[in-house]
């Protein structure tokens, strides 16, 4: 999980929390996201968080006993380098990366986790979705199997963006010195060089999910899990 953002929109409206830890209607955002995550049958997480991110980890500790969690602290430039700081601490050849500011409905999640392991093909699959509300949104364009065939720019015209769940294999990490080398800096852009180097990469539509980084966007959170997460809200 990629927890290392400095949340700094929100800290300039004045939410001093870590953002993992901003309420959505009562309860950290945190929460939702580790709920989807054990829906899907997770039972360890592994998590980069910044230097300033121990309120997070005691929270993760103190309130999910139940499962077993592993964390790098680092301040790194980009999402693609917090990417890379998890390699350490994976243990299994395969695996979920979720962004801790994304809400996808927990049973999205769980379908998406059965659909991408089903598949035998693809070394990456990307969770997307038709509903846009990002600044700078991944545009991705596949073709009726699944198979992607364009990031970027040019997939703008597919109606259809990345949505902070992705499932990646372990050969991902053999193009990290090509990324460095090539002096990329963000998760999008590290995608673009797996397609570009033909790593199968299959998308999954998960349905509406909100990306929470600007202070507007948390009433519109809190309507979603009013409706996603009824147990929880």
């Amino acid at each position: 999980m990629i927890a290392a953002g400095q949340g700094e929109r929100l800290r300039r409206s004045g939410w001093l929390l870590p953002k993992p830890l901003v309420p959505i209607a009562g309860r950290p955002l945190l929460e939702y996201v580790l709920r989807g995550l054990c829906h899907a049958g997770a039972t360890r997480v592994a998590a980069v968080l910044n230097t300033r991110g121990s309120a997070v980890e005691l929270y993760c500790r103190r309130h999910w006993p139940a499962l077993e969690f592993a964390f790098v602290y680092r301040d790194t430039p980009n999402s693609m380098e917090s990417l890379f700081a998890l390699e350490p601490v994976l243990q299994e050849k395969e695996f979920l990366l979720a962004t801790a500011d994304t809400l996808i409905a927990p049973h999205r999640v769980k379908e998406f986790c059965i659909t991408a392991l089903g598949d035998p093909v693809p070394e990456v699959a990307l969770a997307v979705t038709t509903f846009v509300e990002d600044e700078k949104p991944l545009w991705v364009a596949f073709e009726s199997d699944g198979r992607v065939v364009a990031l970027g720019a040019t997939a703008q015209g597919s109606g259809w963006v990345t949505a902070g769940l992705y499932f990646l294999r372990r050969s991902v990490f053999h193009f990290a010195e090509a990324a460095r080398t090539a002096e990329l800096g963000a998760l999008r852009e590290f995608l673009g060089l797996l397609l570009q180097s033909r790593v199968p990469i299959r998308a999954i539509p998960v349905g509406k999910c909100i990306d929470v980084d600007r202070p507007e966007d948390l009433p519109i959170a809190a309507q979603f899990v009013d409706r996603e997460y009824p147990a929880y809200a």
